[in-house]
């Protein structure tokens, strides 16, 4: 044997192809892992940073959770913040100096409205509850057609 055949012929373990792409897949492991973690960091802090932003704006910091990753946020509040009863800039500017106070007051009245409206046709509906349980009982306790009839002509079903 030659030296040439010893130097080139034999692989061995240490630095041969196999390896290489063994040190290479790790590698690609390592940078996949890496990656992940990163864009976990990005997300948690873009999302703390935009929740302390629209928190300066008095809108919800929930808010940033909804706004997409590829959106600038600026902007986005501008388009989409009067969901959130954000004040964008092209709003009036008696709205920021107290006459919003007098909207909420009257949203508020309107609620308290709907809410008695909501209690009035509560309370009927309950007695009319009552009332067809009257008239059930009534029917139970008919002896003859003519009577049931009768009941059911009183309380209008007839």
């Amino acid at each position: 044997m030659s030296t040439f055949d010893d130097d080139y012929g034999t692989n061995s373990s240490d630095n041969g192809p196999k390896a290489l792409r063994e040190a290479l897949e790790k590698s690609q492991e390592q940078n996949k892992a890496l990656a992940a973690r990163l864009e976990k960091f990005e997300q948690k802090e873009r999302t703390e940073s935009l929740g302390k932003a629209l928190e300066s704006k008095g809108l919800n910091p929930k808010i940033a959770g909804l706004i997409p990753a590829d959106a600038d946020p600026e902007k986005w509040v501008e388009q989409f913040g009067d969901l959130f009863a954000a004040a964008t800039p092209g709003d009036d500017q008696g709205a920021a100096s107290g006459a919003g106070d007098e909207a909420s007051t009257t949203v508020t009245e309107a609620d308290q409205s709907a809410l008695s409206t909501i209690s009035a046709v509560t309370d009927t509906a309950q007695a009319g509850g009552d009332a067809a349980q009257a008239v059930k009982a009534r029917l139970a306790s008919a002896k003859s057609s003519d009577e049931v009839l009768a009941i059911m002509v009183e309380a209008g079903l007839a």
